[in-house]
């Protein structure tokens, strides 16, 4: 990923996928409150969704990546306290990495019951015949809800940290997300 001191904005597609990530996490992530308010009949329908929108989650963020590393973009944000800055690229670091983890261990989960992965229009076809066994299930599950939890909350940090860097230093850094020149 080449920085470049003259990138005013990251590349369209750069915004595009993180607009549209930022907004299926967040409905990925309350699709699991909804299944549990909903008549036990529809309660498929709404796992299946969570399910299908986790793994467009999981191709979009590697698309995102993939185009990250090939375009420029513009300098790591300054705040003017060089340990915040240390921890707001630790920060985007960590959350491509929750991003990658959540999504695989939902891949991971779903595939230890021996199940496919609705997609709508398709579905990716369970690799286990058998499932394993419940206890490593029931782990790998947990494991990707902690995972979940803790990206909603970078997720929220990071909001933060755009509307302080917007509002109080006021260096226009939410420009750097949206479309216009470069």
């Amino acid at each position: 990923m080449a920085h470049s001191p003259t990138a005013q904005r990251y590349n369209p597609a750069i915004v595009v996928l993180h607009w549209l990530i930022a907004v299926l996490v967040a409905v990925v992530y309350g699709l699991t409150y909804v299944w549990d308010s909903v008549p036990d009949e529809d309660v498929p329908f709404v796992k299946d969704l969570h399910m299908g929108l986790g793994f467009t989650v999981l191709v979009l963020v590697i698309a995102r990546i993939v185009i990250r590393l090939s375009t420029t973009s513009p300098p790591a944000a300054q705040s003017g306290w060089p340990f915040l800055d240390r921890i707001g690229s630790l920060a985007h670091v960590l959350l491509y990495f929750l991003l990658l983890a959540v999504t695989i261990l939902g891949v991971s989960y779903v595939q230890s019951r021996a199940r496919g992965i609705p997609l709508g229009f398709m579905e990716i076809p369970a690799l286990l015949t058998d499932p394993v066994a419940r206890d490593t299930s029931r782990a790998i599950r947990e494991v990707h809800e902690l995972a979940a939890n803790a990206l909603i909350a970078l997720a929220i940090v990071h909001a933060l940290a755009a509307l302080f860097h917007q509002f109080v230093l006021r260096d226009r850094l939410l420009r750097r997300m949206t479309f216009g020149g470069r």
